[in-house]
C-alpha cells in the first residue's frame, strides 16, 4: 500500500444468521448509488427498526443493491425489489463515521488474503452516518 494512503484498523465481526434483504438495484456504479437508495426509500417506510444496507461485488462492471430488511414477514414481497440473501458467519470489518471513506476501507480489505473470492462488499449503515464495512472471509 502508498505510503499516502490511509490504512484502516481492521476488526473481525460474525453475523449469526443470514439476512433476507430486499434490494433496489444501481443503474450504474458508483454514479448510481445514491439514486438507488433514493427509489428504495420511495417504496419503502423508513423505521428505525429496520436496517440498511449496500451490497456491491464484481470486477469490471461492479453490481450496486441498495437493501433493506422486513419488519414483518412478506411485508415487501409487492413492491418489486430483488431478493437478496447476506450469509451469516465471519468477515472483516472497518467502521467510519460518513460516506467519503467507504470505496477507500474497501480497496484495503479487498487485498487480504482471508477474504472469500466469491463474496461481495457490504455497508451496514447503523445509524446516521456510521457505516460498517464488511467483507466476507473464507469458510
Amino acid at each position: 500500500m502508498d505510503a499516502d494512503k490511509k490504512v484502516f484498523s481492521v476488526a473481525e465481526a460474525t453475523i449469526e444468521t443470514p439476512l433476507l434483504v430486499y434490494c433496489q438495484r444501481a443503474n450504474s456504479f458508483p454514479n448510481g448509488i445514491m439514486a438507488a437508495h433514493q427509489a428504495l426509500h420511495g417504496k419503502v417506510s423508513f423505521s428505525e427498526q429496520r436496517r440498511y444496507f449496500g451490497v456491491s461485488w464484481g470486477g469490471g462492471e461492479t453490481t450496486y443493491l441498495a437493501a433493506v430488511t422486513e419488519l414483518e414477514k412478506g411485508e415487501l414481497a409487492d413492491l418489486d425489489l430483488e431478493p437478496f440473501k447476506i450469509k451469516s458467519g465471519n468477515y472483516l470489518a472497518v467502521d467510519t463515521e460518513g460516506y467519503d471513506q467507504i470505496q477507500l476501507i474497501f480497496q484495503q480489505l479487498i487485498t487480504d488474503s482471508r477474504v472469500d473470492p466469491k463474496g461481495y462488499c457490504l455497508e451496514d449503515y447503523q445509524g446516521a452516518n456510521k457505516v460498517r464495512c464488511l467483507v466476507k472471509i473464507k469458510d
